[in-house]
């Protein structure tokens, strides 16, 4: 069984940030909405990709990623909404 943490801004339940498969171990979808920028952060804060987005839906390669926990980060014009996913090899 795996727990998946999902961390949102409370300022910003309307926002939507759908991220599967997860876990994964080669590439992530994200559905978006009224997202423009999407970034990926390791457990350290580190920011390790940034994405300009002007689509509903983004598919992101991973493979190169170590196993563990990561921050996708998904931004408007004012507020962000984040969720972890956990990369599995």
């Amino acid at each position: 069984i795996v727990n998946i943490s999902e961390n949102y801004d409370m300022n910003n339940v309307n926002k939507n940030l759908e991220i599967y498969p997860n876990p994964a171990s080669d590439f992530i979808n994200i559905n978006t909405k009224d997202l423009i920028t999407i970034n990926i952060y390791n457990v350290k804060g580190q920011l390790l990709k940034t994405f300009n987005n002007n689509e509903d839906m983004m598919i992101i390669d991973i493979s190169d990623f170590e196993k563990g926990i990561y921050v996708v980060e998904g931004l408007d014009d004012n507020e962000s909404v984040k969720k972890n996913i956990f990369v599995v090899k």
